[in-house]
């Protein structure tokens, strides 16, 4: 059974992260991510039977000098659930390095040229690493990639959801795609203001109440 072992990242550690998938039809992929002294290696591993062992996001890039492997992730499950770019706990690893993004000030940045682009992590105002890869557009191993709601609700696995429209608006907000996805999800709690008006959520670390002007239909 993999373990994580989050304890004194970014020095040391184990986590697990999942392959980045810009293609739905590609086979999925993880990784377990080991690391020494800020330094990481990183092996193939079999899906964990709990996805919540999974704490981040990780790709192999095809760079000019040979491949690179590039990630993000986080010291919890509850903190890389958060949200998609969440910079508090947050750590990256770029080709072989591990730095942890708040404490370290780091900064990225990507110069474009006409057949490659450069992608370079900074610590404060020093570059550490820079990753020059060909283009297209298309195959930007740096950029995020929507890989659709139904999948992200998969991976998520969300219990509440909460949308913020108004009533007979004339963008057609919200769209039907995204209805359909959500009320697929079960045990998806799906919250509208349109319907419900003022939605409150509350919490006291264990559990979650939700107040409403009007009953969910």
């Amino acid at each position: 059974m993999f373990v994580n072992d989050t304890g004194h990242l970014p020095e040391s550690g184990r986590v697990c992260v999942a392959g980045f998938q810009p293609d739905q039809a590609a086979p999925r992929a993880w990784y377990s991510v080991v690391i020494n002294a800020a330094r990481a290696t990183v092996e193939p591993m079999a899906e964990p039977k709990n996805p919540a062992y999974v704490l981040g996001v990780g790709s192999e890039v095809q760079s000019v000098k040979g491949p690179v492997f590039a990630a993000y992730f986080a010291a919890s499950r509850e903190r890389f659930d958060t949200q998609p770019n969440y910079k508090g706990a947050l750590f990256v690893l770029v080709d072989g390095a591990v730095y942890a993004v708040r404490q370290e000030k780091v900064t990225t940045s990507i110069r474009r040229g006409l057949t490659t682009r450069a992608f370079t992590l900074s610590r404060g105002d020093r570059p550490q690493r820079s990753v020059e890869y060909t283009w297209p557009l298309y195959r930007e191993p740096f950029l995020s990639s929507d890989p659709g709601l139904a999948e992200e609700l998969r991976i998520l696995r969300p219990r509440v959801a909460v949308i913020s429209v108004g009533a007979h608006n004339d963008y057609g907000h919200p769209r039907a795609d995204i209805l359909e996805a959500l009320h697929a999800r079960p045990g998806l709690a799906v919250y509208r203001t349109d319907e419900s008006g003022r939605i409150v959520l509350e919490s006291d670390g264990s559990s979650l109440t939700i107040r409403t002007d009007h009953p969910v239909r």
